[in-house]
């Protein structure tokens, strides 16, 4: 049985696990469904969210767990042998897991859901035709849901901003010593999960959804996008998605 990914497309964990799953070489199907319609489909594999990797007597049901089962199924030195190096790459991935990841998705959404056209392709990539219009249908009520649901206000906007801030500074001053990745000469979990979560910052156009560029996102966010690319941590990024990221696809 090929395993099957349950995305939302757009979700920047659920490309943790894709880019974890093309490196290894896997071969997989891709279940995307719109944010709320993906319920139905993870309920039965141990929770609501996604990524899960439904594979044959079991499903996973976190990205940390999908990279570790596809390194284990093939692998790639993400995480390396070494006790020391390995626990300090895992506390990374935690931090970015924890951190990150949610304010990077909370400050997104802020200013993007008042552009549905822009969030409706990124939704709907790889969804079926009925669920892509339902989503078009409920889509009036959507931007009111997520607000709810993901507690996305101005207040909750700036306090993701500051913390996505105080991980761009510690990565800034990681890379200030000209190294080529995060925690020593080769590419690891770090640098991907970094990557992963923090592309909606800087949109690489090697990723596999097509994000708003600066041209396309609301002013403010443009603004935001162009600072994060400017700086040693978005460059980074972008540095990991052309090298990286394409070489796994």
């Amino acid at each position: 049985m090929k395993p099957v990914l349950v995305t939302i497309p757009i979700s920047h964990y659920c490309e943790k696990a894709r880019w974890a799953l093309d490196r290894a070489g896997i071969a997989y199907d891709e279940e995307a469904h719109p944010p709320f319609f993906h319920m139905g489909a993870t309920l039965g594999g141990g929770g609501r969210s996604t990524p899960q990797l439904r594979l044959e007597h079991r499903t996973l049901a976190d990205s940390r767990d999908i990279v570790r089962w596809a390194e284990a199924q093939t692998p790639t030195g993400l995480l390396p042998a070494d006790r020391a190096l390995r626990s300090a790459i895992e506390a990374f991935e935690k931090r970015c897991d924890d951190s990150l990841g949610p304010a990077v998705r909370r400050y997104a959404y802020f200013h993007l859901l008042d552009r549905m056209p822009l969030l409706m392709p990124m939704f709907t990539r790889g969804v079926s035709a009925p669920e892509r219009l339902a989503l078009r249908l409920l889509s009036p009520l959507v931007p009111f849901a997520m607000r709810k649901a993901l507690r996305i206000d101005p207040k909750s906007a700036a306090r993701s901003r500051a913390k996505i801030d105080e991980v761009l500074d510690e990565v800034d001053a990681m890379l200030a010593d000209g190294r080529p990745y995060l925690f020593g000469d080769a590419f690891s979990l770090a640098d991907l999960t970094f990557a992963a979560l923090g592309a909606p910052l800087v949109t690489p156009s090697e990723h596999p959804i097509r994000m708003p560029t600066e041209d396309e996102a609301p002013d403010a966010l443009a603004r935001d996008l162009a600072a994060v690319r400017a700086r040693p941590a978005g460059q980074f990024i972008l540095r990991l998605y052309a090298r990286e990221r394409a070489r796994a696809a």
